[in-house]
């Protein structure tokens, strides 16, 4: 289901992220033995996307993180990855699960272009104008952009962990 963040909450996310540092080689290698899918995309074999660039971001910028709880409301401490996702024309992601992601959210940022279709459950959720988000259970359903016709496409791609209980009951 698709919901749309006020341009207030857009501006303070987009700012925060562009003050978050890049994630080091050894965040990503950690993120990629939590997530595997995430290695996934440069992989010739196994790849699930085509002419796609990943930025992947530091999970240590506490007002990013607080930002991302009240969009998703999920604890940074269950945050697995925070990378954004850039698609030129001819761009496409293939279908797929988000292994170990036990809550995905995508989060447009840019929205100059044509075509791109988010797909979840076989269902378009219509992510068109900044700010548009949905938030699904990645490694349950399957999922993948069909490709961009023109302009380029950005998105801010999230990975949290399952929560589990803390008592049995």
């Amino acid at each position: 289901m698709k919901k749309v963040l006020s341009k207030e909450l857009l501006s303070e996310l987009k700012t925060e992220l562009s003050n978050t540092s890049y994630a080091t080689g050894h965040e990503i290698n950690t993120r990629q033995d939590k997530a595997p899918g995430l290695a996934r995309i440069n992989n010739e074999k196994d790849k699930i996307s085509y002419n796609v660039g990943m930025d992947h971001y530091s999970l240590d910028n506490n007002k990013l993180n607080k930002i991302l709880k009240k969009i998703s409301g999920r604890a940074s401490k269950y945050l697995i990855s925070i990378h954004t996702v850039e698609s030129i024309t001819g761009s496409e992601t293939y279908p797929h699960y988000d292994t170990n992601s036990g809550l995905s959210l995508s989060i447009l940022l840019e929205d100059n272009f044509e075509g791109a279709n988010l797909i979840v459950d076989g269902k378009n959720i219509d992510l068109v104008n900044e700010g548009d988000y949905t938030l699904f259970e990645g490694h349950k359903v399957n999922h993948y952009v069909t490709p961009v016709t023109s302009g380029r496409r950005k998105v801010l791609v999230l990975f949290y962990e399952y929560e589990r209980a803390t008592k049995l009951i």
